[in-house]
């Protein structure tokens, strides 16, 4: 609905197993893959090496992830050197909140719902994209979302682009990137409580 509700009225959201279709090759004619994958298990290893052989064919791609998915070795494994150096990477202001599935339980491992809340963000995430340069320019990129690690966000998404991983902002670097710093304990105060108050904005649950 969100993506209609943008003009893209030819969307295919099946309740059907991925990589099944994968398998035999059944994957319906699409575009641009756009998805929020499980984080457990191989889920995003399988994804990537997907996503590697239809990016050499010009597909674009648009993955949410967690942040710490550019320093893992299957990362590099998956992609090709040729599409890895390609992706880009749309960071939000704030982390953004999921709703936990609903098998989650408060006392089983979700301090979000232990505390009241609805949404949880166990960790950054941003969207790891590949699109060819012929579909949208590194340029238009610059103009809408600013220069390549701009830390303040110029487009009305609050997105922030970043070219490569060295320019993704401190505070979404994953935990084993050699260029993170641990900030000090007032900005991380402060850091706190912005991803607070922004999830306390964002709904009801955490009053």
């Amino acid at each position: 609905k969100k993506l209609i509700s943008y003009g893209f009225n030819s969307v295919i959201n099946l309740n059907r197993d991925f990589y099944d279709d994968i398998q035999k090759n059944t994957t319906p004619e699409y575009d641009v893959l756009i998805t929020n994958p499980p984080y457990s298990g191989v889920h995003m290893e399988k994804l990537l090496d997907y996503c590697s052989k239809i990016a050499q064919s010009g597909k674009p791609f648009l993955l949410l992830l967690p942040h710490f998915v550019y320093t893992k070795d299957y990362y590099q494994r998956a992609l090709s050197s040729k599409v890895s150096a390609d992706v880009f990477f749309l960071v939000p202001e704030i982390r953004y909140s999921y709703f936990p599935p609903t098998w989650v339980e408060a006392k089983s491992g979700s301090k979000a719902l232990e505390q009241g809340r609805i949404k949880t963000a166990p960790f950054p995430s941003f969207w790891y994209i590949f699109t060819p340069t012929k579909i949208m320019p590194s340029r238009w990129l610059v103009d809408n979302f600013g220069p390549s690690g701009t830390v303040r966000p110029k487009h009305q998404s609050k997105l922030r682009y970043a070219k490569s991983t060295e320019h993704i902002p401190r505070d979404f670097r994953g935990e084993f990137d050699p260029l993170k710093k641990r900030a000090n304990p007032k900005a991380r105060k402060r850091a706190a409580k912005r991803r607070y108050d922004a999830m306390k904005a964002s709904g009801p649950g955490l009053n």
